[in-house]
């Protein structure tokens, strides 16, 4: 009775068995040829063409005179919440504000009644700032925005302060008063940024 044979055992030799094991690892690690699987390909983020803004419609800057004040009081009403009587917001304006110095500008866009675009601005005189241009509104309405209009304001009102003969010093860095502290977080931020004042020192 052969004990090898009825229970199938081989007898392999210990270099045959490490060739075997060889072959076998050199097979696995080779790439299959027969795979019927397309490679993946790293998917690629496409740069997204940058596309230029349209040109702002055709636009006016001009001083808004008393005759005109209601039609700055769509844009402000936005940034003063509490301003809901157009007629008590000219009256407001042309009586007490104006009198003391108070100009507004405003953008007017093409077709449209009201400004677009407000800049509230009042010569001052303190001892912290000296005489100065003291911006208390500036506000653009939502669909208006992003066209620029502030920075136009803003030049404007530059423009003004050379037009008075008191531009022999360079601007100096803004003056900034401190928010309300009775103000919501949320303005706070942008009374602050409101304050804006430019020194007019001859």
């Amino acid at each position: 009775m052969d004990f090898a044979a009825d229970n199938d055992l081989r007898i392999i030799d210990c270099k045959e068995l490490f060739e075997r094991t060889r072959r076998q690892s050199t097979k696995a690690s080779q790439p299959n040829a027969f795979c019927w699987h397309k490679p993946s390909k790293k998917k690629t983020r496409r740069r997204k063409k940058h596309r230029p803004k349209p040109p702002p419609p055709n636009s006016i800057l001009r001083e808004i005179p008393p005759e005109d004040t209601s039609t700055a009081f769509a844009a402000l009403s936005v940034l003063r919440s509490a301003l809901t009587d157009i007629s008590k917001f000219t009256e407001q304006i042309n009586t007490i504000q104006r009198p003391a110095g108070y100009r507004l500008l405003g953008i007017f866009e093409e077709g449209k009644h009201n400004a677009v675009a407000v800049c509230g601005f009042r010569e001052a005189c303190n001892l912290a700032s000296g005489r100065h241009i003291h911006i208390d509104d500036i506000v653009t309405l939502p669909q208006s925005r992003r066209k620029g209009y502030a920075s136009r304001l803003l030049a404007e009102v530059r423009k003004n302060r050379r037009g008075n003969g008191r531009d022999q010093n360079p601007p100096q860095r803004p003056c900034q008063s401190r928010p309300r502290r009775c103000a919501p977080p949320v303005f706070q931020k942008r009374l602050r940024n409101l304050r804006i004042s430019f020194p007019l020192r001859s």
